[in-house]
């Protein structure tokens, strides 16, 4: 049964490292990380704001592919998937809405480019600079409002210096990879870059149905991404960025707990007790998902201390998939899913920067179409008196998104700063859809229900007040209150109507300090969340009628809030030493919110006090690296890394079976790095500990809840030369 008490003794574990360490001798100290949150580059511990940053190095030392791969790493943040519909929570703030209709509460920028689609966590990550994770609202530094936070993923830019590399990557469930890159001038003032990768491996459960496709939650990717840069002079260029990837594989796998959400025995499947086997009879399940994007940057450095700039961006998504969603040997239910998207955008920035004053100001506009067409086969095994017979739903959206932002920090004094944001946000949605239910036994289909180009907007004044105050050049304290706004949207499955924006005030209070001659670096945030009106997903029994089928039910939830600590530890004792922590509490819970789990008859009840989806009370992430230096100059490195999360509920109802218990991560890796720094090799070991988790979870009564249960333990080897 898990404690409260033992993660608390690992911090106090911590906490020991850090003492005593004064005796050291001054052989090492800890890079300096610049960040690009603000107006210009600052340095991390400077920087008034809670935020990560991991540079291309950690990434691989990591071995980083995805944003999805993060998780565990950043303090309070939480990643899963619905059927490859990716979701994100960070600090309690989050969204289960994975269908058009709604949109992210914890946005991605990808070099000032918002993702709109909850798959982009998933596109893999090709030639990086770097990754920033701030949290919090952020609604006055970029063009598209995050309620929550925002993922700044910041690509290499190509220069005159010619490079490449190539690598290539085996491991367990025949896993292969091979990732090439070429960077460098083409003539006068041009430069350019280009990176493929190729990724594929065997399925992790194994399918002992028969019938069935053998290798189950497989994968097989191709991406790349290409960079032109020109510039016209010192004072202004235009960058040019294309991106692709394409997958296409057998699907995600949910594992069944042949349970009900209530916990009781489902009768009919055979039970397959095997965390990582399941026996489902589908023959043909597939997942198909295409992303790609075109940007053009240009950048003018007006004066010294002034700087315009304008993105133009196009992104486009394209993803059928079919699957056999009961995950068992029931000939229940199958899925199909196909969905495309578009998006345009532009923003434009006046931005400054002086000893006194650095501020952002920008416009932007985001108009997106979406479209999605969804069929749920209910089979002859399923056990609903509408079975069999098939389930459709055709959508239509289109979101036009209007904002003014901008954010000015003032110097009062050498040690004294003020920060005051300000955002307008305008956003309309039409939204046109058609549900259907045509019984195996007749040719005419039965009207659920029909929404004709029905439209809604939602607009809102959303500020910033910030105080910091440096003590000196090594200690900063700050605090800040935010407000962060998410538009409403619509119930993609049924006739309800559009439900309500939400409001989050965020208050927030930080320390940051190096410490022992820049040896150990510690981040503290305190923080309190008052969420108003949260937009909650949950699947829903609507009627006993012949004509009904279980739908996605999205409404507002009167109140919530979110209270927690985040402390990060970084220590380097020696040259070959790194010691880095996070640890994260979170108290989340629905203050108000009265909820059915039908619209039969419904039955309200109270949840106030349960924990918000995908939330974890307590999370602690340890690692070490340990560099050992050979006498010809070559380095063989060594890291460990521990992780411990407490129990974590998927649905606001708080069921034990909609859960995941506490659990404990091992990772380990060694690398082996030439003289020359040209050639590097590693072996890495995910999930030591073959702990079987799940971060997901899926109701599909009658059959059962299932969950998204991560790889076992694994092993990998990776080459890599550098031209």
């Amino acid at each position: 049964m898990y404690t409260k008490s033992l993660p608390w003794s690992r911090v106090c574990l911590i906490l020991c490292l850090t003492t005593n360490i004064n005796a050291m001798p001054n052989t090492s100290h800890l890079d300096e990380i610049i960040v690009n949150a603000k107006a210009g580059a600052t340095a991390i511990n400077k920087t008034p704001m809670a935020i990560s940053v991991f540079s291309e190095s950690d990434l691989e030392q990591m071995n980083v592919r995805t944003i999805a791969d993060l998780e565990n790493r950043v303090p309070s943040l939480s990643v899963s998937q619905n059927i490859g519909f990716g979701r994100i929570y960070l600090r309690g703030v989050g969204s289960n809405n994975d269908f058009i209709g709604s949109d992210p509460s914890i946005t991605i920028h990808m070099d000032g480019v918002y993702m709109a689609r909850p798959q982009a966590i998933f596109n893999e990550l090709i030639d990086i600079e770097q990754v920033e994770i701030l949290r919090g609202p952020q609604g006055t530094l970029y063009g598209r409002n995050s309620i929550g936070g925002t993922i700044a993923v910041k690509s290499r830019l190509p220069d005159d210096i010619l490079q490449a590399r190539v690598s290539a990557q085996i491991g367990s469930f025949d896993e292969q990879q091979v990732v090439a890159s070429v960077s460098g001038p083409l003539i006068n003032n041009l430069f350019a870059s280009l990176g493929i990768l190729k990724s594929q491996n065997d399925g992790y459960f194994d399918n002992e149905n028969n019938l069935g496709e053998a290798d189950l939650a497989n994968n097989d990717i191709e991406a790349l991404r290409g960079t032109s840069r020109l510039l016209f002079n010192e004072s202004s260029e235009l960058i040019l960025r294309a991106d692709y990837s394409k997958k296409d594989d057998n699907g995600p796998v949910y594992k069944p707990t042949y349970r009900s959400v209530l916990g009781e025995s489902i009768l009919g499947p055979t039970i397959v007790s095997d965390p990582w086997t399941i026996n489902t009879p589908y023959r043909e399940p597939f997942y198909k998902r295409r992303i790609d994007g075109i940007s053009a940057t240009y950048l003018n450095a007006i004066t010294d201390s002034i700087q315009f700039s304008s993105i133009t961006a196009y992104r486009a998504f394209d993803t059928k998939l079919s699957l056999d969603t009961d995950f068992t040997d029931l000939d229940a239910l199958i899925t199909n899913i196909a969905e495309k998207q578009d998006q345009r955008s532009q923003e434009f920035q006046l931005n400054g920067n002086t000893d006194t004053f650095k501020w952002v100001t920008g416009v932007y506009f985001l108009r997106e179409k979406s479209k999605s067409a969804t069929s749920i086969e209910l089979q002859a095994d399923h056990t609903s008196p509408a079975a069999p017979a098939t389930s459709t739903i055709d959508n239509t959206l289109t979101t036009t998104a209007y904002a003014v932002f901008g954010e000015l920090n003032y110097q009062i004094t050498d040690k004294l700063g003020a920060t005051l944001g300000l955002r307008y946000s305008d956003e309309e949605k039409d939204f046109s859809g058609l549900g259907q239910l045509i019984p195996e036994s007749s040719t005419v289909a039965i009207t659920r229900f029909t929404r004709d180009k029905e439209s809604d907007s939602w607009n809102s004044i959303t500020p910033k007040f910030g105080l910091n105050y440096q003590i000196n050049q090594r200690q900063l304290i700050y605090g800040s209150l935010s407000k962060g706004f998410k538009s409403g949207g619509y119930n993609f499955s049924t006739d309800d109507a559009s439900f309500d924006q939400e409001i989050l005030t965020a208050l927030e209070f930080g320390f940051k300090s190096i410490w022992l001659e820049n040896k150990l670096s510690t981040n503290l945030a305190l923080f309190s969340y008052d969420y108003d009106d949260l937009q909650v997903q949950s699947f829903v029994v609507a009627s006993e009628s012949p004509t009904s089928a279980p739908q996605v039910l999205i409404n507002n939830a009167a109140e919530a809030s979110v209270n927690g600590i985040e402390l990060e530890l970084s220590l380097k004792p020696t040259e070959s030493w790194l010691i880095a922590s996070s640890l994260a509490y979170l108290d989340a819970e629905y203050d108000k919110y009265d909820a059915s789990r039908s619209t039969i008859t419904p039955v309200k009840q109270d949840l106030a006090g349960n924990k918000l989806n995908s939330t974890p009370e307590l999370a602690l992430n340890i690692s070490a690296n340990y560099n050992h230096f050979l006498i010809n100059g070559a380095t063989i490195g060594f890291r460990l890394e521990y992780y411990n999360q407490s129990e974590m509920f998927f649905t606001a109802f708080n069921d034990k079976t909609n859960s995941q218990d506490s659990f404990n991560l091992i990772h380990a890796s060694v690398r082996y790095t030439s003289s020359n720094e040209k050639w590097l090799w590693e072996i890495f070991g995910k999930n030591l500990g073959d702990e079987a988790y799940a971060t997901a979870s899926q109701d599909f009564s009658p059959t059962g809840v299932n969950l998204l249960t991560m790889p076992p333990r694994t092993f990998s080897g990776r080459v890599s030369y550098t031209f």
